[in-house]
Protein backbone atom coordinates (compact mmCIF):
# COMPACT_ATOMS: atom_id res chain seq x y z
CA UNK A 1 0.00 0.00 0.00
CA UNK A 2 1.29 3.44 -0.94
CA UNK A 3 -0.34 6.71 0.07
CA UNK A 4 0.60 10.29 0.88
CA UNK A 5 -0.08 12.60 3.82
CA UNK A 6 0.76 16.03 5.21
CA UNK A 7 2.85 16.48 8.33
CA UNK A 8 0.55 19.33 9.43
CA UNK A 9 -2.89 20.45 8.30
CA UNK A 10 -3.10 24.17 9.03
CA UNK A 11 -4.97 26.02 6.27
CA UNK A 12 -2.85 28.59 4.45
CA UNK A 13 0.40 27.17 5.83
CA UNK A 14 2.67 24.99 3.70
CA UNK A 15 3.49 21.54 5.08
CA UNK A 16 5.85 18.84 3.87
CA UNK A 17 4.32 15.85 2.07
CA UNK A 18 5.21 12.35 3.25
CA UNK A 19 4.82 9.00 1.53
CA UNK A 20 3.64 6.03 3.59
CA UNK A 21 4.59 2.55 2.33
CA UNK A 22 3.13 -0.51 4.06
CA UNK A 23 2.32 -4.22 3.68
CA UNK A 24 5.37 -5.03 1.51
CA UNK A 25 8.05 -5.59 4.17
CA UNK A 26 9.22 -8.78 5.87
CA UNK A 27 9.19 -7.15 9.32
CA UNK A 28 5.54 -6.03 8.88
CA UNK A 29 6.39 -2.39 9.60
CA UNK A 30 5.57 0.67 7.55
CA UNK A 31 7.92 3.27 6.10
CA UNK A 32 7.20 7.00 6.23
CA UNK A 33 9.47 9.32 4.22
CA UNK A 34 9.35 12.99 3.24
CA UNK A 35 9.32 13.43 -0.55
CA UNK A 36 10.92 16.88 -0.57
CA UNK A 37 7.82 18.88 -1.55
CA UNK A 38 5.73 21.23 0.60
CA UNK A 39 2.19 22.37 -0.19
CA UNK A 40 -0.79 24.06 1.46
CA UNK A 41 -3.51 21.68 2.71
CA UNK A 42 -6.19 23.21 0.45
CA UNK A 43 -3.96 22.48 -2.58
CA UNK A 44 -3.42 18.87 -1.43
CA UNK A 45 -7.00 17.73 -0.78
CA UNK A 46 -10.50 18.70 0.30
CA UNK A 47 -11.41 20.03 3.72
CA UNK A 48 -13.11 17.46 5.95
CA UNK A 49 -16.43 17.60 7.71
CA UNK A 50 -16.70 18.31 11.43
CA UNK A 51 -17.55 15.25 13.54
CA UNK A 52 -19.70 16.38 16.47
CA UNK A 53 -18.96 13.22 18.46
CA UNK A 54 -15.15 13.42 18.35
CA UNK A 55 -14.81 17.18 18.00
CA UNK A 56 -12.45 16.67 15.06
CA UNK A 57 -12.56 17.06 11.29
CA UNK A 58 -13.19 13.79 9.46
CA UNK A 59 -11.25 12.96 6.25
CA UNK A 60 -9.57 16.34 6.48
CA UNK A 61 -7.21 17.15 3.59
CA UNK A 62 -6.47 13.49 2.86
CA UNK A 63 -4.73 12.38 -0.34
CA UNK A 64 -6.92 11.70 -3.35
CA UNK A 65 -5.26 11.03 -6.67
CA UNK A 66 -8.15 12.47 -8.71
CA UNK A 67 -7.99 15.76 -6.76
CA UNK A 68 -4.26 16.12 -7.54
CA UNK A 69 -4.66 15.17 -11.21
CA UNK A 70 -7.50 17.66 -11.84
CA UNK A 71 -5.73 20.63 -10.23
CA UNK A 72 -4.00 23.22 -12.45
CA UNK A 73 -2.24 25.01 -9.60
CA UNK A 74 1.57 25.22 -10.06
CA UNK A 75 2.29 23.80 -6.59
CA UNK A 76 0.01 20.81 -7.21
CA UNK A 77 1.63 20.15 -10.59
CA UNK A 78 5.05 20.09 -8.88
CA UNK A 79 3.65 17.59 -6.35
CA UNK A 80 2.14 15.43 -9.12
CA UNK A 81 5.46 15.30 -10.97
CA UNK A 82 7.34 14.40 -7.79
CA UNK A 83 4.85 11.60 -7.01
CA UNK A 84 5.43 10.13 -10.48
CA UNK A 85 9.19 10.02 -9.86
CA UNK A 86 8.74 8.64 -6.33
CA UNK A 87 6.49 5.83 -7.53
CA UNK A 88 8.94 4.90 -10.30
CA UNK A 89 11.63 4.63 -7.60
CA UNK A 90 9.34 2.35 -5.57
CA UNK A 91 8.71 0.13 -8.61
CA UNK A 92 12.42 -0.16 -9.35
CA UNK A 93 13.27 -0.86 -5.70
CA UNK A 94 10.68 -3.63 -5.43
CA UNK A 95 11.87 -5.08 -8.73
CA UNK A 96 15.49 -5.23 -7.51
CA UNK A 97 14.47 -7.29 -4.47
CA UNK A 98 12.10 -9.47 -6.52
CA UNK A 99 15.01 -10.44 -8.80
CA UNK A 100 16.88 -11.65 -5.71
CA UNK A 101 13.79 -13.54 -4.54
CA UNK A 102 13.71 -11.57 -1.28
CA UNK A 103 11.16 -9.54 0.67
CA UNK A 104 13.07 -6.62 2.22
CA UNK A 105 12.84 -5.15 5.71
CA UNK A 106 12.02 -1.45 5.97
CA UNK A 107 15.72 -0.58 6.52
CA UNK A 108 16.88 -2.64 3.53
CA UNK A 109 14.19 -1.10 1.32
CA UNK A 110 15.10 2.42 2.47
CA UNK A 111 18.77 2.06 1.51
CA UNK A 112 18.00 0.95 -2.07
CA UNK A 113 15.07 3.36 -2.43
CA UNK A 114 17.30 6.30 -1.42
CA UNK A 115 19.88 5.27 -4.03
CA UNK A 116 17.24 5.43 -6.77
CA UNK A 117 16.08 8.84 -5.49
CA UNK A 118 19.65 10.15 -5.69
CA UNK A 119 20.04 8.80 -9.23
CA UNK A 120 16.85 10.59 -10.32
CA UNK A 121 17.99 13.87 -8.75
CA UNK A 122 15.31 14.20 -6.05
CA UNK A 123 17.54 13.47 -3.05
CA UNK A 124 20.96 14.92 -2.25
CA UNK A 125 23.60 12.24 -1.85
CA UNK A 126 24.58 13.75 1.51
CA UNK A 127 21.10 12.90 2.82
CA UNK A 128 21.30 9.16 2.12
CA UNK A 129 21.37 7.12 5.28
CA UNK A 130 24.44 4.94 5.69
CA UNK A 131 23.90 1.19 5.41
CA UNK A 132 24.20 -0.01 8.99
CA UNK A 133 26.13 -3.08 7.85
CA UNK A 134 28.95 -0.76 6.74
CA UNK A 135 29.31 0.89 10.15
CA UNK A 136 30.62 -0.95 13.21
CA UNK A 137 29.11 0.35 16.44
CA UNK A 138 29.56 -1.09 19.90
CA UNK A 139 26.03 -0.44 21.16
CA UNK A 140 26.88 -1.99 24.53
CA UNK A 141 28.97 1.09 25.23
CA UNK A 142 26.85 3.97 26.57
CA UNK A 143 28.55 6.78 24.63
CA UNK A 144 28.49 4.84 21.33
CA UNK A 145 24.81 3.97 21.65
CA UNK A 146 23.95 7.55 22.65
CA UNK A 147 25.94 9.05 19.73
CA UNK A 148 24.42 6.61 17.22
CA UNK A 149 20.87 7.29 18.45
CA UNK A 150 21.33 11.07 18.04
CA UNK A 151 22.67 10.55 14.50
CA UNK A 152 19.68 8.36 13.68
CA UNK A 153 17.32 11.09 14.94
CA UNK A 154 19.14 13.68 12.81
CA UNK A 155 18.97 11.53 9.66
CA UNK A 156 15.26 10.95 10.09
CA UNK A 157 14.70 14.67 10.60
CA UNK A 158 16.70 15.53 7.45
CA UNK A 159 14.60 13.10 5.42
CA UNK A 160 11.33 14.57 6.79
CA UNK A 161 10.46 11.45 8.83
CA UNK A 162 11.31 12.66 12.34
CA UNK A 163 10.70 10.62 15.49
CA UNK A 164 11.64 13.65 17.63
CA UNK A 165 11.76 17.40 17.00
CA UNK A 166 14.87 19.54 16.48
CA UNK A 167 14.59 20.96 20.03
CA UNK A 168 14.64 17.45 21.47
CA UNK A 169 17.76 16.57 19.46
CA UNK A 170 19.44 19.66 20.94
CA UNK A 171 18.56 18.43 24.43
CA UNK A 172 19.94 14.97 23.60
CA UNK A 173 23.19 16.57 22.42
CA UNK A 174 23.49 18.61 25.59
CA UNK A 175 23.02 15.59 27.87
CA UNK A 176 25.35 13.51 25.68
CA UNK A 177 28.06 16.16 26.13
CA UNK A 178 27.44 16.05 29.89
CA UNK A 179 27.95 12.28 29.74
CA UNK A 180 31.22 12.69 27.80
CA UNK A 181 32.38 15.10 30.52
CA UNK A 182 31.47 12.51 33.16
CA UNK A 183 33.53 9.84 31.39
CA UNK A 184 36.38 12.36 31.02
CA UNK A 185 36.23 13.03 34.77
CA UNK A 186 36.15 9.32 35.66
CA UNK A 187 38.74 8.37 33.01
CA UNK A 188 36.48 5.50 32.01
CA UNK A 189 34.19 4.42 29.17
CA UNK A 190 31.06 2.89 30.68
CA UNK A 191 29.20 -0.16 29.40
CA UNK A 192 25.43 -0.39 30.00
CA UNK A 193 26.02 -3.46 32.19
CA UNK A 194 28.01 -1.23 34.58
CA UNK A 195 25.21 1.28 35.10
CA UNK A 196 23.47 1.42 38.48
CA UNK A 197 21.49 4.16 40.18
CA UNK A 198 24.68 5.00 42.13
CA UNK A 199 26.46 5.72 38.82
CA UNK A 200 23.55 7.86 37.60
CA UNK A 201 23.53 9.91 40.84
CA UNK A 202 27.31 10.31 40.53
CA UNK A 203 26.71 11.53 36.95
CA UNK A 204 24.14 14.08 38.17
CA UNK A 205 26.52 15.34 40.88
CA UNK A 206 29.36 15.62 38.36
CA UNK A 207 27.18 17.63 35.94
CA UNK A 208 26.61 20.16 38.70
CA UNK A 209 30.22 20.28 39.91
CA UNK A 210 31.55 20.85 36.38
CA UNK A 211 28.97 23.48 35.40
CA UNK A 212 29.37 25.40 38.66
CA UNK A 213 33.13 25.55 38.07
CA UNK A 214 34.01 23.58 41.19
CA UNK A 215 35.57 20.87 39.00
CA UNK A 216 37.75 21.82 36.01
CA UNK A 217 38.23 19.57 32.98
CA UNK A 218 41.03 19.69 30.44
CA UNK A 219 38.52 18.74 27.73
CA UNK A 220 35.06 20.15 28.38
CA UNK A 221 32.56 18.89 25.80
CA UNK A 222 29.76 21.35 26.66
CA UNK A 223 28.90 23.92 23.99
CA UNK A 224 29.07 26.66 26.60
CA UNK A 225 31.74 26.23 29.27
CA UNK A 226 30.61 29.30 31.22
CA UNK A 227 29.79 28.61 34.85
CA UNK A 228 26.24 28.98 36.16
CA UNK A 229 25.33 32.38 37.59
CA UNK A 230 24.46 30.73 40.89
CA UNK A 231 27.65 29.44 42.57
CA UNK A 232 25.68 26.43 43.81
CA UNK A 233 25.21 25.30 40.22
CA UNK A 234 22.16 24.05 38.35
CA UNK A 235 18.58 24.31 39.55
CA UNK A 236 17.02 21.09 40.76
CA UNK A 237 14.72 21.12 37.73
CA UNK A 238 17.73 21.26 35.36
CA UNK A 239 19.33 18.25 37.05
CA UNK A 240 16.00 16.41 36.90
CA UNK A 241 15.79 17.10 33.16
CA UNK A 242 19.31 15.75 32.58
CA UNK A 243 18.47 12.63 34.61
CA UNK A 244 15.18 12.10 32.73
CA UNK A 245 16.80 12.34 29.30
CA UNK A 246 19.71 10.08 30.25
CA UNK A 247 17.50 7.36 31.77
CA UNK A 248 15.25 7.67 28.72
CA UNK A 249 18.21 6.77 26.49
CA UNK A 250 19.06 3.88 28.82
CA UNK A 251 15.48 2.62 28.46
CA UNK A 252 15.77 2.78 24.66
CA UNK A 253 18.86 0.59 24.87
CA UNK A 254 17.03 -1.81 27.20
CA UNK A 255 14.25 -2.06 24.61
CA UNK A 256 16.89 -3.35 22.18
CA UNK A 257 17.96 -6.01 24.68
CA UNK A 258 20.97 -4.13 26.13
CA UNK A 259 20.74 -4.72 29.87
CA UNK A 260 21.66 -2.45 32.78
CA UNK A 261 21.41 -2.65 36.59
CA UNK A 262 19.57 0.62 37.25
CA UNK A 263 16.53 0.52 39.50
CA UNK A 264 14.39 3.04 37.62
CA UNK A 265 12.00 3.33 40.57
CA UNK A 266 14.76 4.49 42.91
CA UNK A 267 13.92 7.85 44.54
CA UNK A 268 17.60 8.75 44.15
CA UNK A 269 17.01 9.41 40.45
CA UNK A 270 14.51 12.23 41.00
CA UNK A 271 15.25 15.49 42.78
CA UNK A 272 11.49 16.18 42.88
CA UNK A 273 11.61 19.90 43.69
CA UNK A 274 11.34 22.41 40.84
CA UNK A 275 14.02 24.94 40.15
CA UNK A 276 13.63 28.71 40.09
CA UNK A 277 9.86 29.13 40.31
CA UNK A 278 7.63 32.22 40.12
CA UNK A 279 4.39 32.80 41.99
CA UNK A 280 2.51 35.38 39.90
CA UNK A 281 -0.58 36.23 37.87
CA UNK A 282 -1.84 39.57 36.46
CA UNK A 283 -4.87 40.76 38.41
CA UNK A 284 -7.81 42.41 36.63
CA UNK A 285 -6.91 45.93 37.71
CA UNK A 286 -3.53 45.63 36.00
CA UNK A 287 -5.13 43.96 32.98
CA UNK A 288 -7.44 46.94 32.54
CA UNK A 289 -4.44 49.29 32.70
CA UNK A 290 -2.79 47.24 29.95
CA UNK A 291 -5.96 47.15 27.83
CA UNK A 292 -6.35 50.93 28.06
CA UNK A 293 -2.64 51.67 27.48
CA UNK A 294 -1.05 53.29 24.43
CA UNK A 295 2.29 51.51 23.95
CA UNK A 296 5.28 53.57 22.79
CA UNK A 297 6.86 51.06 20.40
CA UNK A 298 5.94 48.24 18.02
CA UNK A 299 7.47 45.74 20.46
CA UNK A 300 5.37 46.85 23.42
CA UNK A 301 2.27 47.14 21.20
CA UNK A 302 2.86 43.53 20.16
CA UNK A 303 3.26 42.60 23.83
CA UNK A 304 0.03 44.41 24.80
CA UNK A 305 -1.96 42.55 22.13
CA UNK A 306 -0.43 39.27 23.26
CA UNK A 307 -1.37 39.88 26.90
CA UNK A 308 -4.99 40.58 25.98
CA UNK A 309 -5.34 37.51 23.74
CA UNK A 310 -3.48 35.10 26.02
CA UNK A 311 -5.10 36.20 29.30
CA UNK A 312 -8.61 36.01 27.86
CA UNK A 313 -8.30 32.78 25.84
CA UNK A 314 -5.89 30.78 27.99
CA UNK A 315 -3.87 29.80 24.90
CA UNK A 316 -0.20 28.89 25.00
CA UNK A 317 2.32 30.93 23.01
CA UNK A 318 2.49 28.15 20.41
CA UNK A 319 -1.28 28.43 19.86
CA UNK A 320 -1.35 32.23 19.85
CA UNK A 321 1.18 32.46 17.01
CA UNK A 322 -1.06 30.24 14.87
CA UNK A 323 -3.92 32.77 15.11
CA UNK A 324 -2.54 34.94 12.29
CA UNK A 325 -3.69 32.28 9.79
CA UNK A 326 -7.15 31.90 11.38
CA UNK A 327 -10.49 33.65 10.86
CA UNK A 328 -13.11 33.85 13.56
CA UNK A 329 -16.31 31.83 13.35
CA UNK A 330 -19.59 32.14 15.24
CA UNK A 331 -21.57 29.67 17.31
CA UNK A 332 -25.17 30.30 18.36
CA UNK A 333 -25.89 29.94 22.08
CA UNK A 334 -29.40 30.79 23.29
CA UNK A 335 -29.96 33.08 20.31
CA UNK A 336 -26.60 34.89 20.68
CA UNK A 337 -23.86 34.62 18.05
CA UNK A 338 -20.65 34.07 20.00
CA UNK A 339 -17.25 34.58 18.27
CA UNK A 340 -14.90 31.62 18.47
CA UNK A 341 -11.54 30.77 16.93
CA UNK A 342 -9.56 27.59 16.37
CA UNK A 343 -7.13 26.79 19.16
CA UNK A 344 -4.37 24.80 17.45
CA UNK A 345 -2.45 23.16 20.28
CA UNK A 346 0.97 22.24 18.91
CA UNK A 347 1.95 20.56 22.17
CA UNK A 348 -0.84 17.97 21.93
CA UNK A 349 -1.67 18.17 18.18
CA UNK A 350 -5.32 18.86 19.08
CA UNK A 351 -7.56 21.43 17.40
CA UNK A 352 -10.30 22.87 19.59
CA UNK A 353 -12.10 26.21 19.79
CA UNK A 354 -11.71 29.17 22.14
CA UNK A 355 -14.25 31.91 22.84
CA UNK A 356 -13.24 35.52 22.18
CA UNK A 357 -14.10 37.98 24.93
CA UNK A 358 -14.78 41.60 24.03
CA UNK A 359 -11.20 42.95 24.13
CA UNK A 360 -9.76 40.04 22.14
CA UNK A 361 -12.42 40.60 19.46
CA UNK A 362 -11.48 44.31 19.35
CA UNK A 363 -7.88 43.38 18.50
CA UNK A 364 -9.10 41.19 15.65
CA UNK A 365 -11.35 43.92 14.21
CA UNK A 366 -8.84 46.76 14.61
CA UNK A 367 -6.28 44.65 12.72
CA UNK A 368 -8.47 44.47 9.59
CA UNK A 369 -10.40 41.34 10.61
CA UNK A 370 -7.26 39.36 11.26
CA UNK A 371 -5.03 38.52 14.21
CA UNK A 372 -1.62 40.17 14.46
CA UNK A 373 1.61 38.25 14.01
CA UNK A 374 3.74 37.95 17.12
CA UNK A 375 7.46 38.17 17.71
CA UNK A 376 9.65 35.16 18.50
CA UNK A 377 9.33 34.11 22.13
CA UNK A 378 12.54 35.72 23.43
CA UNK A 379 11.62 39.09 21.85
CA UNK A 380 8.04 38.80 23.05
CA UNK A 381 9.12 38.18 26.66
CA UNK A 382 11.41 41.19 26.41
CA UNK A 383 8.45 43.21 25.12
CA UNK A 384 6.24 42.09 28.01
CA UNK A 385 8.81 43.32 30.53
CA UNK A 386 9.32 46.61 28.69
CA UNK A 387 5.55 47.11 28.60
CA UNK A 388 5.39 46.79 32.40
CA UNK A 389 8.23 49.29 32.73
CA UNK A 390 6.46 51.72 30.35
CA UNK A 391 3.34 51.49 32.51
CA UNK A 392 5.45 51.92 35.67
CA UNK A 393 4.13 48.69 37.14
CA UNK A 394 6.39 48.15 40.14
CA UNK A 395 4.69 45.07 41.56
CA UNK A 396 6.94 42.42 43.03
CA UNK A 397 6.69 38.66 42.90
CA UNK A 398 8.05 35.80 44.96
CA UNK A 399 10.71 33.64 43.36
CA UNK A 400 11.55 30.32 44.97
CA UNK A 401 15.20 29.37 44.38
CA UNK A 402 15.90 25.64 44.59
CA UNK A 403 19.49 24.89 43.58
CA UNK A 404 20.86 21.38 43.33
CA UNK A 405 22.83 20.68 46.50
CA UNK A 406 22.18 24.20 47.80
CA UNK A 407 19.91 25.89 50.31
CA UNK A 408 16.35 26.79 49.25
CA UNK A 409 15.43 30.46 49.62
CA UNK A 410 12.81 32.98 48.44
CA UNK A 411 13.39 36.47 47.03
CA UNK A 412 11.05 39.35 46.19
CA UNK A 413 11.83 40.80 42.76
CA UNK A 414 10.21 43.16 40.24
CA UNK A 415 7.65 41.57 37.92
CA UNK A 416 9.06 43.70 35.09
CA UNK A 417 12.32 41.76 35.35
CA UNK A 418 10.75 38.30 35.11
CA UNK A 419 7.37 38.43 33.33
CA UNK A 420 6.93 35.83 30.57
CA UNK A 421 4.26 34.59 28.17
CA UNK A 422 3.47 31.67 30.49
CA UNK A 423 2.24 34.08 33.17
CA UNK A 424 -0.61 35.08 30.84
CA UNK A 425 -1.90 31.52 30.82
CA UNK A 426 -1.83 31.30 34.62
CA UNK A 427 -3.59 34.70 34.68
CA UNK A 428 -6.51 33.34 32.62
CA UNK A 429 -6.94 30.34 34.89
CA UNK A 430 -6.52 32.19 38.20
CA UNK A 431 -8.81 35.14 37.39
CA UNK A 432 -11.66 32.91 36.23
CA UNK A 433 -11.33 30.66 39.28
CA UNK A 434 -11.47 33.77 41.49
CA UNK A 435 -14.73 34.69 39.75
CA UNK A 436 -16.13 31.34 40.86
CA UNK A 437 -16.09 29.63 37.45
CA UNK A 438 -16.02 25.85 37.88
CA UNK A 439 -12.52 24.38 37.72
CA UNK A 440 -13.47 21.78 35.08
CA UNK A 441 -15.12 24.47 32.93
CA UNK A 442 -11.91 26.55 32.98
CA UNK A 443 -9.81 23.44 32.34
CA UNK A 444 -11.87 22.58 29.26
CA UNK A 445 -10.54 25.77 27.62
CA UNK A 446 -6.90 25.14 28.57
CA UNK A 447 -6.26 21.39 28.42
CA UNK A 448 -7.70 20.04 25.21
CA UNK A 449 -7.00 16.33 25.62
CA UNK A 450 -8.53 13.80 27.99
CA UNK A 451 -6.55 13.00 31.11
CA UNK A 452 -7.11 9.28 30.63
CA UNK A 453 -8.98 8.75 33.90
CA UNK A 454 -12.23 6.83 34.09
CA UNK A 455 -14.36 9.99 34.09
CA UNK A 456 -12.72 11.26 30.88
CA UNK A 457 -13.40 7.96 29.15
CA UNK A 458 -17.14 8.43 29.68
CA UNK A 459 -17.16 12.16 28.89
CA UNK A 460 -18.76 12.38 25.42
CA UNK A 461 -19.25 16.15 25.28
CA UNK A 462 -17.97 17.66 22.02
CA UNK A 463 -15.69 20.64 21.52
CA UNK A 464 -18.69 22.86 20.76
CA UNK A 465 -20.51 21.58 23.85
CA UNK A 466 -17.56 22.71 25.98
CA UNK A 467 -17.53 26.12 24.28
CA UNK A 468 -21.25 26.57 24.98
CA UNK A 469 -20.86 25.53 28.62
CA UNK A 470 -17.95 27.94 29.03
CA UNK A 471 -20.01 30.79 27.59
CA UNK A 472 -22.95 30.06 29.90
CA UNK A 473 -20.59 30.00 32.90
CA UNK A 474 -18.94 33.33 32.03
CA UNK A 475 -21.61 35.47 30.33
CA UNK A 476 -22.74 37.18 33.54
CA UNK A 477 -19.41 37.69 35.31
CA UNK A 478 -18.97 40.99 37.13
CA UNK A 479 -15.85 41.82 35.16
CA UNK A 480 -14.62 44.53 32.79
CA UNK A 481 -12.05 42.12 31.33
CA UNK A 482 -13.94 38.85 30.95
CA UNK A 483 -16.99 40.33 29.25
CA UNK A 484 -18.65 39.85 25.85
Amino acid sequence: MVTYQLREKVEGKESSVQIVIANIFSNHKRLKIGIGVSIKPEEFGSKGTFDQETGRLKDNFIYRKDFINKSKRPSTIVLKNRIEIIESCITETRSSFAKKGRIPTTDEFRVVFDEYRVNKGILASTKVRKNESQVTINKNMVSEFFRNYIEECKNLLINNTPIVKQDTIKKYNSVFNHWLNFEELKKQKFMFSELTEVVVVDFMNSCNLIKSGEVKLKNNYLKSTKCTQNPEGYSKQSIDNISDIFTGIVNKAAAEGIKNDINMLSPKLKVKKAGRRKEYFINEELLLNIIESKPKSKLTQNARDYVILATTTGMRYQSIIELSSQKIEYINVDGNDIPIVKNIAKKTDDITYSILFKHALEIYKSNGDSFPKFYALSYLNDGLRKLFRELKINDKLSINHNTYGGVDFVTQELVSDHLSSHDCRSTFITNLLLHGVNRDTVKSMTHEHNSGDAFSLYDKTTTFDKVKLFYLATKDLNSDVYTY
